[in-house]
């Protein structure tokens, strides 16, 4: 099964459930705001608009911390389309987090 990792303060604006991929451009908008800081050419974006955009982290020792290093796009239900220079060594991501971009 696959495990979801909550963050603090989560169910205040996630759906508890994910119902599909094909939403993922739709699906937190009923919950969303506008960022404070401008999107793209001065033109905000709205919190979870990108939801199919996401972080790829590293578990990193002795304590296992995250080191968030790169993003990428959830393509299909199994694959993150990222750049060539996130995936060059025999360490590729071991966390991604979506659906807060």
């Amino acid at each position: 099964t696959d495990s979801i990792e909550r963050h603090p303060g989560e169910s205040l604006l996630f759906p508890d459930e994910r119902t599909s991929l094909n939403d993922c451009h739709l699906r937190y908008y009923k919950y969303s705001q506008f960022w404070r800081n401008p999107g793209y050419n001065g033109v905000p974006a709205r919190l979870f608009e990108f939801a199919h955009m996401g972080a790829i982290g590293w578990t990193m020792p002795p304590d296992s911390s995250i080191d968030w290093r790169c993003g990428g796009s959830l393509i299909t239900g199994r694959f993150v389309l990222t750049a060539a220079h996130c995936a060059v060594d025999s360490r590729l991501g071991t966390t991604f987090f979506f659906g807060a971009v």
